[in-house]
């Protein structure tokens, strides 16, 4: 099984780099914003809730999770 991955990775290097990339982006957005919240859940401040649901509700914050999503998640045909 490694072979094959690993001649997979040698003849096509492209889909190496791009699984990396998906694997990157999901191991640091999604823990980051599950930090954020809980953050801000747990300061005194109600400053901080507001600007972080200012921010997730912002069409610019929208766009840039819509745009990671569609691009860096494998997209599998629905099973008829």
């Amino acid at each position: 099984m490694e072979e094959m991955i690993l001649g997979f990775a040698e003849k096509y290097p492209v889909i190496l780099t791009i699984a990396a990339v998906m694997g990157i982006a999901r191991m640091v957005l999604k823990p980051l914003m599950s930090f954020l919240h809980e953050y801000v859940l747990i300061t005194p401040s109600e400053k901080d809730d507001k600007l972080l649901e200012s921010v997730e509700t912002s069409s610019v914050y929208k766009a840039v999770v819509w745009v990671l999503d569609f691009v860096l998640s494998l997209k599998l045909p629905k099973k008829k």
